[in-house]
């Protein structure tokens, strides 16, 4: 709401914009929280320092350092029925080595842009797989496979080269029954999964994404020109206003219920609301 009335020319215009497009460019969101404390490594238990040890071009001093001054990170493994007061692990901040890759791959010629591929595997998977099945194409898990076979193959350099070296990791991780993580190698993340025979079905699933790249490929840029038709719609349905919407009033005003929104929204997520 405005401190100031709309003029009664563009009310239709709002109207139709909230009942009928606003969807278009606030799809459906899925906001996963779990509470998080962070610790300092000069605390973290011996089992969880093993990856200093290794001998990765990834793990160069730079990089070693960022990732303890990242520190240890303790999460609620679930929010489902009350396992936060009682289930919890410790987790190493594999950030800085995404960031390690995320530079090397900038300073190609020509570059390759690993978040580009990531999302792309997003995108497939929403496209590929229902249900509980998306949980074989966890994110978590993704990045964890991309940075073991970067790991892996240093020469790889094109954006297609990652996406086909990183699902062929997954694939190979679901075979063994065994999902590690890059600076966790003891933890194994498909555990509940290799405990409830699921391992077969997911190293199937990935393995159809892959021999189908082409016509999953297709599907993506459907539902990708969907969603730019949808904002394009939109774009045009207000572009009468445009010139309402730019006064420094109402920027002002809108830009102030914007941060109301998102100080609330992290008082909630800091648990002070």
């Amino acid at each position: 709401t405005f401190p100031f009335k709309t003029p009664e020319n563009f009310q239709h215009i709002f109207e139709r914009f909230v009942d009928e497009n606003l969807h278009k460019i606030l799809p459906e969101i899925d906001v996963d929280w779990t509470p998080v404390f962070t610790i300092p490594y000069m605390h973290l238990p011996g089992d969880l320092t093993i990856w200093e040890e290794r001998d990765s071009w990834l793990l160069d001093p730079e990089t070693k350092e960022n990732i303890k001054q990242a520190k240890l990170v303790l999460v609620a493994k679930s929010m489902e029925e009350g396992n936060a007061s009682r289930a919890w692990r410790l987790s190493v901040n594999s950030a800085p080595v995404m960031d390690k890759i995320r530079k090397h791959f900038n300073n190609l010629h020509p570059r390759a842009s690993v978040r580009k591929v990531l999302r792309l595997i997003k995108d497939l998977k929403n496209v590929a797989l229902e249900g509980k099945e998306k949980d074989f194409l966890k994110s978590y898990n993704v990045r964890q496979a991309l940075i073991w076979s970067i790991d892996e193959n240093p020469n790889i350099r094109t954006e297609e080269d990652i996406l086909i070296s990183t699902l062929n990791k997954i694939i190979k991780f679901y075979q063994k029954e065994n999902f590690p993580s890059f600076l966790e190698p003891k933890r194994n993340l498909i555990f509940k999964m290799s405990r409830n025979g699921l391992c077969k079905v997911g190293e199937e699933r990935v393995k159809d994404i892959l021999a189908n790249l082409d016509r999953y490929m297709v599907k993506v840029k459907e539902v990708q020109a969907k969603h730019h038709k949808g904002v394009e719609d939109v774009r045009k349905m207000l572009s009468p206003v445009a010139p309402f919407l730019q006064l420094p009033a109402v920027s002002d005003c809108i830009a102030e219920n914007v941060m109301e929104k998102m100080d609330w929204f992290s008082d909630v997520i800091s648990g002070r609301k």
